[in-house]
């Protein structure tokens, strides 16, 4: 047994070694690219005080469909993030569109307005130049911005 590991104590040696970087180049990938956490990180905290709920999400609803001028509303939450896709007639134009940014905010409360972005999608069936639009609200401004070229 001795004369074997002597004549191969070389191999033996290269092994070890080679086993010893392969340990620790798994604990290393562990320790560097593996992440137990929410993929949203601590920016949810809080997030249950201002809780956008089914209600919540169907007053908003009602409140776009006031203006008469929807098909059909698609309400959204990501994260901290209110998407909207508002599809609108065909005949509706991009100022009176933008008034359902301005009813979205109405149902928002003011804590809700200050914790979440509010992204808005208002597009056409038919081909039309101006629309597609979309606003956007950040959680740290009062007024939905809309793109500029509409």
């Amino acid at each position: 047994m001795k004369k074997y590991l002597r004549k191969h104590l070389k191999l033996i040696i290269v092994l070890s070694i080679f086993i010893a970087i392969v340990i620790s180049g798994f604990i290393a990938y562990n320790l560097v690219f593996v992440n137990n956490s929410s993929k949203y990180g601590n920016r949810l905290d809080g997030i249950q005080n201002v809780k956008l709920t089914n209600n919540k999400k169907n007053l908003i609803k009602s409140n776009i469909k006031t203006l008469e001028i929807t098909k059909s509303i698609n309400i959204t939450l990501s994260g901290k993030i209110i998407n909207i896709i508002a599809v609108v007639n065909d005949d509706t134009e991009t100022s009176k569109a933008k008034e359902i940014g301005g009813k979205v905010l109405e149902q928002l409360t003011d804590e809700q307005k200050k914790f979440y972005d509010v992204q808005i999608f208002i597009k056409k069936n038919n081909k039309d130049e101006k629309f597609p639009i979309i606003g956007y609200k950040h959680h740290n401004n009062e007024n939905i911005k809309w793109t500029a070229d509409r």
